[in-house]
């Protein structure tokens, strides 16, 4: 089997655990399908070399690109870290992911700027999907990630 189809497989076992966890309370953007798509940000991210290998879900009342919790593998070593994300130009976005600063320090997360996608991150330190279990654990800390954010959120 491909490496691709490796990470493919990690970002499925991570979709699917966290599906029922989020039921119909928000859409889960899924990286491997939206890379298909044509969609003005799909096209950007691909001009700019960033990957799809992730799973997502919007933040606030903001487009789901401006602002995100996600699960993103490294496709270098399959292993995933979790965080919060927002597009460094969507001004209002930014303000808002400001407000959630100390939220996720509190977390663990650092802050970091993933250059590809054109993101500032809060994003914790990479977990391993081993199994089943590990994704459902995984899929676990980003509904805890997505509804601390959601309650802590300032939006002017």
């Amino acid at each position: 089997m491909t490496k691709r189809h490796d990470i493919v497989r990690v970002c499925a076992s991570l979709r699917d655990a966290a599906h029922p966890l989020f039921a119909d309370e928000v859409k889960i953007y899924y990286g491997p399908e939206m890379e298909k798509t044509k969609e003005p940000e799909v096209l950007r991210l691909r001009r700019q070399n960033a990957h799809f290998y992730w799973v997502a879900v919007p933040l606030g009342p903001f487009s789901f690109w401006d602002l995100h919790a996600g699960a993103v593998v490294n496709p270098d070593n399959l292993r995933v870290r979790l965080g919060i994300h927002c597009l460094a130009s969507a001004r209002p976005a930014c303000e808002a992911f400001e407000s959630l600063k100390t939220l996720c320090r509190a977390q663990g997360l650092e802050a970091y700027y993933a250059e590809a996608a054109g993101e500032s991150q809060y994003v914790s330190s990479e977990h391993l999907v081993d199994g089943p279990e590990a994704a459902r654990s995984i899929a676990g800390g980003l509904y805890k990630l997505y509804d601390l954010a959601s309650k802590s959120l300032r939006v002017a």
